[in-house]
């Protein structure tokens, strides 16, 4: 969704949406963000969207499922940056 952030600094903001929402919940902020810090990534949380819901997956299964993908991304972002990465979590 968001560009990469420029070579010193890589941010990260990572958007969890609530009970039974989905990423495009933040769609409004998705392009508020992305328009006035074009160079963050902007990632709504996807891996939680299918157990977030009533009877679905616990809070510690959700908990797992979305560190899993943040540390992937986060990884990925480390791996690629010659300088830190900064992350933001919503």
């Amino acid at each position: 969704m968001g560009e990469r952030a420029p070579a010193q600094c890589n941010a990260l903001v990572f958007l969890a949406h609530g009970l039974g929402g989905n990423k495009t919940d933040w769609g409004v902020w998705v392009r508020a963000l992305e328009a006035r810090f074009p160079s963050w990534s902007i990632l709504p949380l996807e891996s939680i969207e299918g157990g977030s819901k009533f009877g679905g997956k616990g809070v510690d299964a959700l908990g797992d499922l979305a560190a899993a993908e943040m540390t992937g991304h986060i990884q990925a972002a480390a791996g690629a940056a010659t300088g830190p990465v900064v992350i933001h979590c919503i």
